[in-house]
């Protein structure tokens, strides 16, 4: 409903507006067309000028022939080709005008020329032809000229009024359709003032009205009254002013409802709050007492993991002391195995050296079997000689000797290679026995140091995990001490508590008797009826 007044009011002010527009329009279009015929017209009188002036020029053209007959006859030529240029203008003006939009009167005057310019440019051009050949007949037709001349001249007389009685019709016609549309648009002006001022009174009355209703509203609000709601009606303005008015007040009014109940809330919480604190502070004096003795017991527990650290640590540098001792021993079990290898190759290159001097000896045996064969094939050839080969023979004898002494010699040292041999044999047997059992010396020895090893970092941890038991027994210490530091803050901290508690209640008890006030509070205090609006004076509806 106010968005149609609205729209009403609006609308016809809107249709004022676009009335006076429209007669303004239809002005302009009048003065454009009055204009148009103003430009028409005055293209038709300069035509017509120019026509009037190649009037005068023909019959400058037909007294030049007379005297150029006369005085210079070579120019005929010339003179027809200006008369017929002339002529050729005069018609192009004519039919210029012929072309425009022109009024009944004005094309009947041009219609009236017609006749008369053709009469006129055939005497013209019979006398200028005639005058070149015979300048006296020439002569006696410049009376008719004279008389078309004066014809000529009444009919262009006539266009010229018919063209100007044009021109003033067009200006009066221009004048006074501007004037027209003048006069309706300071009208429809005055108008639309009138209705303006009409509305703008109205609006300012229902305005006025509206607003001493808000102000009535609001005193009571003031007031404490909650339950007061505008009930303006009227103006748009206003309406939704008093909408947004009351949506304050319902809004203040289930506030202070609320804020009600929150302060009951804080009365109830402060009286909770009370009771925890006491109950905090119990506990809190319990706690302590409970941390003083924790830190005792702890005392006495890193006192006694301070003395088995001390132990696991002695303990620790006799396992390293034996580990040493032990690591020395591998090491001289692993220099007696390497000593024992040593000895097996020794003998076992002794061993190869015997069965070289074997070959040897064999080979020196064969050597003195084949020297006696030699020897005994020399004492058979020395005997052969006879006398001659005897010193050969005796020298054949002493080889012979020779070769049986190395043969019983080597037999002598093959003997005493194989007890040799043997007796190497044996001992490689032996060095071999005493190197496996320096190799197990020696593998026992390392599995011992490998045991000590571990051993020594299983004492070492547990040596780590004693002393930082004992250093967590002193931090459990010293937490116990935090802890009871802190039981003593928490019952300072529930002291405090159990103050802001009954500050609480108290600026709760304040707050409620501050809401108390105010009436109309949805779930609190009194509220207003709905049908208790404050009517509005002076109401108006819009029109």
């Amino acid at each position: 409903m106010r968005l149609l007044k609205t729209l009403g009011a609006t609308g016809l002010g809107v249709a004022l507006l676009l009335a006076a527009g429209a007669v303004a329009i239809w002005g302009s279009l009048v003065q454009d067309r009055a204009a148009g015929a103003l430009v028409v017209t005055s293209h038709a009188i300069r035509n017509h000028l120019e026509a009037d002036m190649m009037h005068e020029g023909l019959e400058a053209d037909v007294y030049l022939a007379l005297y150029r007959a006369e005085a210079d006859p070579g120019q005929r030529t010339a003179t027809l080709a200006k008369l017929h240029e002339d002529v050729a203008t005069f018609r192009s003006a004519l039919a210029r005008n012929d072309s425009l939009p022109l009024s009944p009167a004005a094309r009947a005057a041009l219609t009236e020329v017609r006749p008369a310019l053709e009469g006129y440019v055939q005497l013209a051009e019979t006398i200028v032809t005639l005058a070149f050949s015979d300048l006296r007949q020439a002569r006696t037709r410049l009376p008719a000229f004279d008389a078309a001349f004066a014809t000529l001249e009444t009919a262009q007389e006539h266009v010229s009024d018919a063209l100007q009685a044009d021109m003033s019709n067009t200006e009066a016609q221009s004048l006074a359709a501007s004037r027209k549309a003048k006069i309706m648009v300071v009208l429809l002006v005055l108008v639309a003032v009138g209705v303006w001022l009409g509305i703008e009174l109205r609006a300012r009355q229902r305005l006025s009205a509206g607003v001493e209703h808000l102000e009535q509203v609001m005193r009571r609000a003031a007031e404490g009254d909650l339950g007061a709601r505008s009930s303006a009606r009227g103006n748009a303005m206003i309406e939704s002013l008093g909408e947004a008015v009351n949506r304050l007040l319902g809004t203040t009014s289930t506030t202070i409802a609320g804020v009600t109940e929150t302060a009951a809330t804080l009365t109830s919480t402060a009286e909770t709050l009370t009771s925890v604190s006491t109950t905090m502070a119990g506990a809190a004096e319990q706690t302590s007492a409970q941390a003083n003795a924790v830190s005792g017991l702890t005392e006495s527990v890193a006192g006694n993991l301070g003395t088995v650290s001390a132990a696991s640590e002695q303990m620790t540098s006799s396992i390293s002391e034996i580990a040493k001792n032990a690591s020395s021993a591998a090491q001289v079990a692993s220099d007696a195995v390497v000593a024992a290898s040593d000895a097996d190759q020794t003998m076992a290159r002794l061993g190869a050296a015997s069965e070289t001097i074997g070959e040897v000896v064999k080979a020196i045996t064969s050597i003195a079997e084949q020297t006696n064969l030699l020897a005994l094939n020399a004492t058979i050839e020395a005997a052969r000689a006879g006398e001659a080969g005897k010193g050969f023979a005796v020298v054949a004898n002493e080889v012979k000797e020779l070769a049986k002494q190395t043969a019983h010699a080597t037999e002598d040292i093959t003997r005493r290679i194989a007890a040799i041999r043997e007796d190497t044999r044996s001992a490689v047997e032996v060095i071999s026995r005493i190197g496996r059992i320096v190799a197990d010396i020696s593998a026992a020895q390392t599995t011992i140091a490998s045991a000590v090893e571990e051993q020594t970092a299983t004492t070492a941890e547990i040596n780590r995990n004693l002393t930082e038991a004992a250093a967590g027994a002193g931090a459990i210490r010293q937490n116990t001490a935090g802890v009871a530091q802190a039981a003593g803050e928490t019952t300072q901290a529930a002291d405090q508590t159990r103050r802001a508690a009954q500050e609480l209640a108290d600026q709760a008890a304040s707050l409620q008797a501050l809401v108390a006030q105010f009436s109309g509070a949805e779930g609190g205090g009194t509220r207003a009826p709905r049908g208790g609006r404050i009517p509005v004076r002076g109401r108006l509806a819009v029109g």
